[in-house]
């Protein structure tokens, strides 16, 4: 069975000058933890994840606060923060996206992309050919794929 059979090809996808915002929304919208960053041809250019946008800027740090006989003193007030925040999801995808995306051919064998995703820790790989987003194979695909095997 090759990654072609199991693929999902109907994607969602975002352009790089999205804001980091956009991302998140779909992200929630469509029950997704990753999406492909590509450009108007579909050529592939990153991928941006939940972690990769909970791991940037100031969306990884709460208010700093302390503990001072029973009361709570912020560092920095909450509508501080929550300004920094609009201010980082307003931010374009592209500064917050990984370009080193793992990817494979329609062509590959399943068992080599259930590999990569576990040697590379990752929870997705995305399908290319001739450099343009064919799909995309998620860990729960893998699994699904193996249990409709197993219940046959």
């Amino acid at each position: 069975m090759q990654a072609k059979d199991i693929m999902k090809s109907e994607l969602v996808l975002i352009h790089p000058d999205v804001k980091i915002k956009t991302a998140v929304k779909k992200m929630i919208e469509n029950d997704i933890s990753g999406i492909p960053v590509v450009d108007g041809s579909q050529k592939l250019l990153g991928i941006v994840t939940e972690t990769d946008i909970l791991n940037y800027g100031k969306l990884q740090t709460m208010p700093d606060y302390l503990e001072l006989l029973e009361t709570i003193l912020y560092r920095q007030t909450p509508n501080k923060y929550q300004e920094e925040l609009l201010e980082t999801l307003s931010e374009e995808v592209n500064s917050v996206m990984n370009d080193n995306v793992i990817t494979v051919s329609p062509e590959t064998p399943i068992g080599e992309v259930a590999v990569k995703m576990t040697d590379k820790d990752i929870n997705r790989v995305i399908i290319v050919e001739n450099d343009r987003v064919k799909g995309l194979i998620s860990r729960k695909d893998i699994l699904s794929n193996i249990l409709d095997l197993i219940e046959k």
